[in-house]
């Protein structure tokens, strides 16, 4: 289950865990930037298993909203890149639909 632990500063304190999905348990994440913002604030993580989706999940004020790119897990190893960001897996590329950000 993805979750994200918050940093409590200097104070030393605990650090809070706010979950970001229920269901399935990842291997690792990457923190990239599939938005083409200019800033690595989605999450894009490898789950554990074969019943998980393909999904990647957007930071928001809220929280986090998950973007479901396929049905089906495609086995070990995930990645991103090119310049407007595809997503990358053992069994191919999905190609990014988004425009790359103008200034």
């Amino acid at each position: 289950m993805p979750v994200w632990m918050e940093n409590p500063g200097k104070a030393g304190n605990a650090w809070p865990e706010h979950v970001i999905d229920k269901g399935h348990l990842i291997e690792f994440a990457f923190l990239v930037d599939l938005t083409n913002s200019g800033k690595a604030d989605a999450i894009l993580p490898q789950y554990g298993g074969d019943s998980a989706s393909t999904a990647w999940y957007e930071h928001t004020q809220g929280g986090f909203v998950k973007h479901v790119i396929s049905p089906k897990s495609y086995g070990h190893g995930i990645g991103a890149g090119d310049g407007r960001t595809d997503i990358i897996t053992p069994e191919g590329w999905f190609e990014a639909a988004l425009q790359p950000a103008t200034s």
